[in-house]
């Protein structure tokens, strides 16, 4: 605690690594203080807190911007160990966006700091242990539990994994092992999951294989390849295989979906994900469908596709009001 009072506006403080802390105001009353920061990772600040005579302390944070939108810390008294109890409001992953998580478990101390906390998350069923090393600046975390969703995606998502990484860095440099992710009787919006399984492979958020596949009804789609994260925007570069019945429900997912319709779709072929832009290349084929106001009875298509570009190196459409077959190759952009 503080024996006094103290206030201080537009302080900046310059870390070892470079990076920069702006306080619009900061102050501290006996036992209580208050603060307004910015910072690169989390945008600007609002915090506040108590020191209480014996020692326990309460901590309330909210920020702009970042992974975390508002987090609260209760930590109890004990010199060598201390209960330590913290919940939070993410903003990412978009999974657990405004899921409301909490943690509970011990803080332990060595010369009067915090040397590592050692918790459980909560989750609907299982665990999901975790170890904050302090000093080194390492998390370890061992996932083997339930999470209920409800965002665009709403199901239970049974997660095994064992993730290790800095404290603060980069998220790439995350390592993630064993790692699983399973849901049935799910839906995303109005689709329904009856089941999927995804499987990674040992690796990192820079670069880590995967491996799974989907169904909904008749509908199926099966996926293998590569996940990165190097930047503001994931990216994905999969082969994949897929067939559904009709195209309508997941062309309602689409914020500005295409005037097309086609039922029997197969696709096989290699989908990527790079700097927020998607493209296919490979395979797709229908049966009865229809652009605007062209019909078809079957269409079979090789190559490209963009959010920009088409390019056919082969076009094959059957049953057409113009021509019983239409064969064409070319670009468009």
């Amino acid at each position: 605690r503080f024996p006094g009072s103290v206030s201080a506006r537009d302080v900046e403080v310059t870390l070892a690594d470079g990076r920069a802390i702006r306080a619009d105001r900061a102050a501290v009353d006996h036992g209580t203080w208050s603060a307004t920061v910015r910072l690169e990772e989390f945008g600007t600040v609002e915090a506040k807190g108590t020191l209480s005579s014996d020692g326990a302390l309460a901590i309330d944070a909210a920020a702009t911007a970042g992974p975390v939108r508002s987090a609260k810390l209760d930590l109890g008294t004990g010199a060598e160990k201390a209960a330590l109890r913290i919940s939070a409001e993410l903003v990412e992953p978009p999974a657990l966006r405004n899921h409301p998580l909490a943690w509970e478990g011990s803080a332990f101390f060595e010369q009067g700091r915090i040397a590592r906390v050692e918790g459980e998350l909560t989750v609907k069923e299982g665990r999901a242990r975790t170890r904050v090393d302090l000093a080194a600046g390492r998390v370890d975390a061992d996932v083997d539990g339930v999470i209920a969703v409800d965002q665009e995606f709403k199901g239970d998502l049974a997660v095994t994994a064992r993730a290790e990484g800095p404290l603060s860095g980069p998220k790439e440099a995350w390592s993630i092992r064993e790692g699983r992710e399973k849901t049935k009787n799910a839906k995303v919006r109005t689709i329904r999951i009856d089941e999927a399984d995804v499987s990674l492979g040992a690796g990192s958020l820079s670069e880590i294989s995967f491996k799974g596949g989907a169904r909904s009804g008749e509908d199926r789609v099966a996926a293998e390849g590569f996940f990165r994260w190097p930047g503001k925007d994931p990216e994905v570069d999969a082969k994949v295989d897929l067939s559904a019945a009709d195209a309508a429900p997941y062309l309602a997912l689409l914020a500005e979906p295409p005037r097309i319709k086609c039922r029997e779709i197969r696709a096989k072929g290699t989908f990527r994900l790079k700097e927020a832009a998607a493209s296919y290349d490979g395979r797709i084929s229908t049966g009865d469908g229809g652009f605007e106001r062209t019909a078809w009875k079957s269409l079979a298509f090789d190559g490209t596709l963009g959010a920009d570009k088409l390019e056919a190196r082969d076009l094959v459409v059957e049953g057409t009001a113009y021509a019983p077959k239409i064969a064409a190759s070319g670009k468009l952009e």
